[in-house]
This record gives C-alpha cells, sequence and structure tokens, in this order.
C-alpha cells in the first residue's frame, strides 16, 4: 500500500534555519507555516536601531558570499541575497591600533606577509608560515551534502569535495591546538593579538587559518543591510511562495502521541502538527519543548559536551565621523575594563561608519563583544534588582575605555546599549543567550542527527546541530531536514 503523503509542515523559529527549510519545503510542494516567538525575522541573524544608529548584532561576514562558490548558489536560491546585492569586501579583515599604528590583516595574501614583514621582521619565518598557510587552505570551501537515499532531482556537484580532501588532511593538526597557542610562535604583541581574536582564541586554530584563507580567497564579503536585511528577504521570498509566518507566536510545548508529534502550543492554544521541523536552538529544544525532555543518547552528549559561546554586547553610537579607521579593529588597554569576575585586556571593535544608513551624518555605530559566560552573573543581578544598575556601570566603564583612547569628548558618546546573555535569551530562545558553540580543541566537531530515531515525523535544524554553528550551519541543516522530510514522504528534492 503507498504511503498516505502529508504536504502540511510545521517550522518553530524563523531564522535563518527556519527560513531555509521553509523556502526548499514549499519549492518542494510543501505548506509551510512558521511561528516565531519575535516579531522580526532573522533569530539569531540580527540587528536593531537605537535613536538613529543601526547596530549589527548577528552578521559580520557572510561565508559563501563569493559568487563561484556552491553555498552562493544556496543563498541565492533562497532569496538571502542576489546577483545585484552590494557586497563589501573588506581590504583588511582586522586590524590592531598598537603604539599609534595600524596593523592590519589585509585580505590580499602577498600585501598582507609583506606588510607583517615589515611591521616584524623578527617573525619572518612564522610570518611566511602563515601565508603558505593561507594559500595552501583557500581551497577549503563549507561541503553541501546531501541525506543518504534521498531522490535528487539535481545532483551536487562533489568534484570540489574531493579537490579539497587533501588540504582538508593537512589541515588537520591546527585542530589539535588553539589559536592562542598557534599565535604564540608570533613575537609582535599585535599579530599575537590578532591571531587569537579573529576566530576567538578558545577555538581550534584551524578555524582561524580556515577564515584567514577563506577571506583572502574573496569569500566573507558582508552584504549591504547586514542581518536584518538579509532575513527580511528570506522571509518575503518565503511569503512569496506561499508560506505563512506568525510573528509573535511563541511554541511552549509539543505534544507527542504513539512516538509522533501530534501537536503544538502556541501561545497557550493548541494547532494541529502532522509534520514538525524544530529550528529553534536544539540545547534548548530538548530540554524544555517537550513534555518530558528527550532523552535519545545524542541529547545527553549534546547536554554533557555543549561549550556555549556567551558574550556581552555593547553598542555605541559616537557623534564622530570614524571612516578614517579600520572596518574591524583591535586595541590593547592599558587599564583592564572589568564587570563581575570578567577582566578585558583589549577590545574588539566593529565600526559601521563606512557603511550606509547604520548612523546619522557624521556619526559612527560602534559594536563589541565581550567574550565569557557571563549568564550566571547577569542572572544573579536580573533576581536582586541590580540588573539595570549593573548594565549602566559596565556602559560608563565602557565610555571611559573609549574617551581614554581616543581624542572623544563623554557627550560625543551619544548612547552605549548593552546586551546581555538574558537580552539573547528573551528574543531569541537560546541556551543561556549562547548564539554559537565552542568547537573544542582536540575533539572532533559535534555533529548531531537531524531526525531523531524515536519519533517519526520530527525533524531538527539549526546552528547547534553541527559546531561551531553560524548562518552556513544554519542553511544547511534546514536543507537536510527537507531532504529527510522529502525521503520520509518519497518525493525527489
Amino acid at each position: 500500500m503507498e504511503k498516505e503523503i502529508s504536504n502540511q509542515l510545521t517550522i518553530i523559529g524563523a531564522g535563518i534555519a527556519g527560513l531555509s527549510a521553509g523556502i526548499y519545503a514549499q519549492k518542494r510542494g510543501f505548506q509551510c507555516t512558521i511561528y516565531e516567538q519575535h516579531y522580526l525575522p532573522g533569530g539569531n541573524c540580527t540587528s536593531w536601531k537605537r535613536k538613529g544608529y543601526l547596530f549589527e548584532g548577528g552578521l559580520h561576514w557572510l561565508t559563501g558570499s563569493r559568487k563561484d562558490l556552491p553555498l552562493y548558489k544556496e543563498w541565492v536560491y533562497l532569496g538571502a541575497i542576489s546577483p545585484s546585492t552590494i557586497i563589501h569586501n573588506r581590504e583588511a579583515f582586522i586590524s590592531c591600533i598598537y603604539d599609534q599604528q595600524i596593523i592590519s590583516f589585509y585580505t590580499n595574501p602577498e600585501r598582507l606577509r609583506d606588510h607583517l614583514l615589515e611591521i616584524s621582521p623578527v617573525d619572518e619565518k612564522a610570518i611566511r608560515k602563515l601565508y603558505k598557510q593561507i594559500r595552501r587552505f583557500s581551497g577549503i570551501v563549507m561541503p553541501i551534502f546531501d541525506v543518504p537515499g534521498v531522490k535528487l532531482k539535481e545532483r551536487t556537484s562533489k568534484l570540489y569535495l574531493w579537490k579539497m580532501l587533501f588540504t582538508v588532511l593537512r589541515l588537520s593538526p591546527f585542530g589539535k591546538i588553539s589559536a592562542k597557542e598557534y599565535a604564540k610562535s608570533f613575537k609582535h604583541p599585535a599579530i599575537r593579538l590578532m591571531l587569537e581574536e579573529v576566530a576567538g582564541a578558545e577555538n581550534k586554530a584551524s578555524h582561524m587559518l580556515t577564515l584567514l584563507a577563506s577571506v583572502c580567497s574573496g569569500d566573507g564579503g558582508y552584504p549591504e543591510g547586514g542581518s536584518t536585511e538579509m532575513a527580511k528577504r528570506m522571509a518575503t521570498y518565503f511569503e512569496k511562495l506561499g508560506g505563512k509566518i506568525y510573528y509573535s507566536s511563541n511554541v511552549e510545548k509539543i505534544h507527542l502521541e504513539q512516538n509522533k508529534v501530534c501537536s503544538i502550543t502556541v501561545n497557550g492554544k493548541s494547532v494541529t502538527a502532522s509534520q514538525l521541523i524544530v529550528t529553534n536552538d536544539t540545547r534548548e529544544a530538548i530540554d524544555t519543548l517537550f513534555e518530558t525532555p528527550l532523552n535519545e543518547p545524542w541529547c545527553h552528549k549534546m547536554r554533557q559536551d555543549t561549550k556555549p559561546v556567551i558574550c556581552t554586547f555593547v553598542s555605541v553610537g559616537l557623534k564622530k565621523d570614524w571612516s578614517h579607521l579600520p572596518s574591524n579593529f583591535l586595541i590593547p588597554l592599558t587599564e583592564s575594563l572589568s564587570f563581575g569576575d570578567f577582566s578585558y585586556k583589549s577590545l574588539f571593535l566593529n565600526n559601521y561608519a563606512s557603511y550606509p544608513n547604520y548612523a546619522p551624518s557624521g556619526c559612527t555605530a560602534l559594536t563589541c563583544i565581550l567574550f565569557g559566560d557571563s549568564y550566571d552573573y547577569w542572572k544573579k543581578a536580573k533576581d536582586d534588582g541590580s540588573y539595570s544598575e549593573k548594565k549602566e556601570t559596565l556602559a560608563e566603564r565602557f565610555a571611559h575605555v573609549l574617551t581614554t583612547h581616543f581624542q572623544l569628548s563623554r557627550d560625543e558618546i551619544e548612547i552605549i546599549d548593552i546586551a546581555t546573555p538574558l537580552t539573547f535569551e528573551r528574543y531569541c530562545g537560546t541556551y543561556h543567550g549562547s548564539w554559537m558553540t565552542i568547537d573544542q580543541v582536540g575533539k572532533k566537531a559535534a555533529i548531531y542527527p537531524i531526525k531523531p530515531e524515536t519519533i517519526s515525523n520530527l525533524y531538527f535544524a539549526g546552528q547547534r546541530i553541527m559546531s561551531p554553528g553560524g548562518t552556513p550551519v544554519a542553511l544547511l541543516t534546514g536543507r537536510q531536514a527537507v531532504q529527510y522530510l522529502c525521503k520520509d514522504n518519497n518525493i525527489p528534492f
């Protein structure tokens, strides 16, 4: 007897994974409904406005922005970008203002090599090694895999996978050391600092090297309009295809009958769900969305092994034009910036002065990510009533750093907005306000099932499914969730 095909699909979350899954599914004949707890699409891929300033909170570069890459084709297919989308490719991917000098990691490999050799001749051997590694690893691209056994209308080309296989093997030793450890081979403090911070000091050195190799090959540009505009384009396209998005719709529970999803509770009301893709934070979902927390073996592993990327996010509206400074730069501090048990000896500033419509005329929008698991600190402050006071204290300390290191008066700092892990938790529903996962040194990258073993009509997608996460992982897991859906319904993807 032929299996009955249901074309109704429910998706939890209108982030990049949910929108990707929705668009792929609509194009395969499914009728999709997305429930999103926020009043905007994008999830962690978000930005916000304060007093005329736009603060980018999620997308700092887009993997797959280079037109000849397989991932670029997928972004275009999803309406996230188009051939006419302006992509800002930086002349310098990261810089450091050190001893009144700007030192930069240029995206032209030869210029990068020559610049660093001029800055620090004593590091010649290490610089030339770095240059060779950037050249060697530039062939690594984000792979696009198809689910085994799914019927494909168009088979994904695997030619580039074979080309880069040997390169990946040569990269593997750098997965056994952190970026901080790799940086120790350099003597110049600014070069060390940039190598540590460009992809996170705790992350594998392999991430840092592949990121530098990627941007030096022309990828990793910033689409004009950033996070919010990209998410809005995807949401608009999804709705144009016939999909429906219900905003301010919080999914409180998933209900099962005989190992199948039968319904969900949305804003206190029961809604039938015959097929369900969960794209909000998987680490949070397995514990809170089900009447009984999911207990498949991979769930235990996720609970035990997930080391979340957590931060306090500082946004600054500056009544000064900083277009003469790099787009992204580090400043070593003479006096540490501290709050709670956290202390920072340097700051990484994202400077949007050169981007249109991010600030009033003659002004600049800045952001700074203060990494560290500060969730408990801010949660305690919320509980004891000191939350607003502690945010104001941090804002004033941050203002002091800016006025000390730059020729600024306090009046030129128009706004300082602090987003804590509790902010991200409230708006995005993420585990402890986390938006990525640390890919821990010496361990294989975590990959979790998209289709659980014990529930037949349930699928997972999102950045937590593959460490370290990010927008490409959101896209790819959304795509694979729909492939499993197609396979289960015996229809081609």
